[in-house]
């Protein structure tokens, strides 16, 4: 989103869960006004049921999503995945959801 601010025009972003980048997310966040305002880094959140819902797709940008829980949440919230061709063997291209 640094790289292209003209993504953030029409969208925004809101990021769950919490790894070992998170402080160093909320950082750029912070020192970046203009990505700071479409972006909202929200942590772990337990209630993904019932949040999944509000959204239109899942960008999953990890790679080593090790079962795929996350892509079976979303699936069932009816969301278009998008997500990188390695890891999980859950999704496959152009069929369960979109891989890069």
């Amino acid at each position: 989103l640094e790289k292209y601010p003209s993504l953030l025009n029409n969208q925004t972003f809101d990021i769950y869960g919490t790894g070992p980048l998170h402080n160093h997310f909320e950082r750029r966040l912070h020192s970046n006004s203009n990505i700071g305002k479409k972006v909202v880094l929200h942590g772990f959140s337990d209630k993904l049921d019932d949040i999944l819902y509000k959204y239109d797709c899942l960008l999953h940008l990890c790679p080593t999503e090790p079962f795929g829980m996350v892509y079976l949440e979303a699936i069932s919230a009816g969301l278009v995945i998008i997500c990188p061709n390695r890891g999980s063997m859950i999704i496959e291209d152009n069929k369960t959801g979109i891989l890069f």
